[in-house]
């Protein structure tokens, strides 16, 4: 069954609380990252890191070689590493190229 509901639903981002909750899980002394896959889930990719890197945020998650990418170019200088491996050898040298780290997983 396929019904479609009208919304006048709105969501609201704050970047001045983005960096807040930064600034406190890293004043626990721990390293810290952002999983930032599917353009931040639909809220920006740019504006939601440019708000982590300014509060110190260096080590970014992304789904695939393509979101990966898409951030190095945004982003010379942090750490991005991909959940989602390398599909072939391709992306595996774009990757490595980029300096790119390639998360290994198990598919059991």
């Amino acid at each position: 069954m396929h019904s479609e509901i009208e919304s006048n639903a709105k969501l609201f981002i704050k970047l001045d609380v983005i960096k807040k909750n930064y600034k406190y899980l890293s004043s626990f002394k721990s390293n810290i990252a952002a999983s930032v896959k599917a353009n931040c889930y639909g809220l920006g990719l740019k504006p939601i890191c440019d708000a982590l890197i300014s509060q110190g945020c260096k080590n970014f998650f992304v789904a695939d070689a393509e979101e990966a990418i898409k951030l190095r170019f945004f982003f010379k200088k942090i750490n991005i590493f991909v959940l989602g491996g390398v599909q072939n050898i391709i992306s595996l040298n774009l990757l490595v190229k980029n300096n790119i780290f390639i998360v290994i997983n198990n598919k059991n």
